[in-house]
């Protein structure tokens, strides 16, 4: 049987898929964060140490690099979430037409087609390797960095959207 919905994407739907896709995952996080009091953990224990050797400073030097880098690095990734991916979001809506025009979405229990006057996307249930939702969206990839986007606002009932997410959580991962 198919289903079918139809509806566009607006461009705060476009901005919040861009930040879904770069939400960093709780254990990537929780990793970098162990990571990170460790590495503090040893750098003040070698601080506190009373030390007058050459390796000891170098050391302490090291680890206080390694501590500026994740700090750095995790300083930057909050610029790019909360500046550059959305300001750069809203520029690539603009200038990508094709997304702004109105589609269809039907799905069965082989494919998932998305229709436009553009053109037809067609995709296996089988080639779908993640996905990923919010309140907002749903992201369905087909790679690791290509991803179709669906709102759910266009499904006219939760019936009608509950069944389209029983039918990915049977044939995708949910990341």
């Amino acid at each position: 049987m198919n289903m079918d919905v139809s509806g566009y994407l607006h461009e705060s739907e476009f901005v919040s898929a861009q930040l879904l896709h770069d939400k960093i995952s709780r254990n990537t996080l929780d990793y970098f964060l162990y990571l990170m009091v460790v590495i503090t953990a040893v750098l003040i224990g070698l601080v506190l140490y009373d030390h007058d050797d050459y390796a000891g400073r170098q050391m302490v030097k090291v680890l206080g690099g390694l501590v500026g880098g994740i700090v750095g690095g995790l300083l930057a990734k909050i610029v790019m979430r909360y500046l550059y991916i959305p300001v750069k979001s809203k520029r690539i809506f603009q200038q990508h037409k094709i997304i702004q025009l109105p589609f269809s979405l039907t799905w069965n229990g082989d494919e998932l087609i998305s229709e436009s006057k553009q053109g037809l996307i067609r995709i296996l249930w089988s080639d779908i390797v993640k996905w990923k939702d919010n309140d907002q969206i749903i992201l369905i990839y087909v790679s690791d960095i290509n991803f179709v986007v669906i709102p759910k606002r266009i499904f006219s009932d939760l019936t009608v959207l509950a069944s389209f997410m029983d039918h990915l959580q049977i044939h995708a991962i949910k990341t």
